[in-house]
């Protein structure tokens, strides 16, 4: 297995991002909760990352909605 690195995502990469038409694809599709909320997303964010990086926003229930939510975003 070869290690890929990635550069540490920065909020220029989530600048063009229509949050609100991504909200709704994902409310779509996602069984789990879809939150977008500034208090939600500082708390995700705080989870000890080696950066931090505030998420745009979903809450998975299960590997159903990892899927779903990987689809919509891709």
């Amino acid at each position: 297995m070869t290690a890929v690195s990635l550069p540490a995502p920065t909020s220029r990469h989530v600048a063009n991002i229509d949050s609100d038409a991504l909200a709704a694809a994902l409310r779509a599709e996602v069984r789990g909760e879809v939150r977008f909320d500034v208090a939600t997303k500082a708390l995700y964010a705080t989870d000890a990352p080696n950066y931090r990086q505030v998420p745009i926003g979903v809450i998975p229930r299960d590997l159903h909605d990892v899927v779903a939510a990987v689809s919509v975003c891709h």
